[in-house]
């Protein structure tokens, strides 16, 4: 089947996808390229016998679409294939992408509709193409990709040693599942921004700390921080990161760039100011193995916490600081950080 690629760029289709498995979808009509592809209520999906990341997220796609048709999905590995299977990257036809210079994942995020419904996946689409190519480029989520690629390959070879396993199976369902998780995580990452674009600088602010560099300060959910601190990362290069989580600052904590600089007089500044609006002396109050209840320093002198993203603080244990007094106190002490000794 010739393909014509700027046609696949942008021919509108009606049948829009799922991502989630309770959503409901209406199907008016099967499209051309499925025409001879059902038997009964399964369509089969041929890939090579070495698939690659490209063949299991353009599986992804294609899985989600059929299966929100009500359709179930088989698979074939190798060549040749049966002429009823409808061909992931292989063999021709229109979602192989071989001929046309675009990824098979491409096509068929785009042709079923998904890409036009969840804009938020063209990052990880691109990096899944950019890949596929084999051109150097940063993307986002071109690190998770590889990892999939190396844990497919795990998969594989564990399966092989399984007696019963088809290892070619195992391999793309364990794939399969990792792009969901990556997919999450992008859709989690377009929120996240979302998010700053709506709340400004009461979600990200900048504050220049003269000679010391970059100061960030993140306020935001939990689930929002990761993504938040990414992006601030690649746009503004901070120094030092303050993340505070909302609504309730059940947890804060003061970052490092790159484990750079050791917090210590931050730390004990945050402490000092702790326990002074406490009414309590500071002198061996609270010490337990040379840490300090309200601010600590968990595994290293780059980061100092008040409780933490995995184990929030509550009640009495929460910090009386404001966040401008935070603030304030790491710049005023950020002069006095030598940077870590590497160990």
């Amino acid at each position: 089947m010739k393909v014509d690629r700027e046609k696949v760029k942008t021919q509108a289709f009606s049948i829009i996808p799922i991502l989630s498995k309770g959503d409901e979808m209406v199907q008016k009509a099967l499209p051309d390229w499925l025409v001879g592809k059902v038997r009964g209520d399964e369509v089969t999906l041929a890939l090579h016998m070495s698939f690659d990341v490209d063949q299991v997220c353009a599986v992804f796609f294609m899985k989600r679409f059929l299966e929100g048709l009500g359709l179930r999905v088989g698979y074939h590995f190798g060549e040749p294939f049966p002429v009823y299977a409808l061909p992931m990257d292989i063999g021709g036809g229109l979602f192989d992408g071989h001929a046309v210079g675009l990824s098979a994942t491409f096509l068929a995020a785009k042709l079923t509709g998904f890409l036009r419904k969840y804009p938020w996946s063209e990052a990880v689409i691109r990096d899944v193409g950019q890949l596929d190519a084999g051109k150097k480029y940063q993307g986002p989520y071109l690190a998770d990709l590889r990892s999939l690629s190396r844990f497919v390959g795990y998969e594989y070879r564990q399966a092989q040693s399984e007696p019963g396993q088809n290892p070619e199976l195992a391999a793309l369902n364990f794939g399969l599942a990792v792009f969901e998780r990556i997919l999450f995580e992008a859709r989690t990452r377009d929120s996240a921004l979302d998010y700053i674009r709506r709340q400004g600088e009461q979600a990200l602010r900048v504050i220049d700390a003269g000679g010391q560099g970059k100061v960030i300060l993140i306020q935001a959910p939990v689930w929002a921080q990761p993504a938040i601190s990414d992006f601030a990362r690649r746009e503004h290069n901070p120094r030092i990161t303050i993340s505070v989580s909302l609504p309730k600052f059940t947890s804060v904590s003061v970052l490092s760039r790159k484990n750079e600089l050791d917090l210590s007089p931050v730390a004990a500044a945050l402490r000092g100011a702790e326990m002074a609006k406490r009414g309590i002396s500071l002198d061996g109050y609270f010490k337990a193995e040379g840490k300090l209840a309200f601010w600590f320093v968990p595994d290293g002198s780059w980061l100092v916490c008040c409780g933490t993203p995995k184990h929030p603080v509550a009640g009495d244990n929460m910090t009386r600081l404001t966040i401008d007094e935070v603030v304030k106190i790491v710049i005023d002490n950020l002069s006095g950080c030598q940077k870590r000794v590497a160990k």
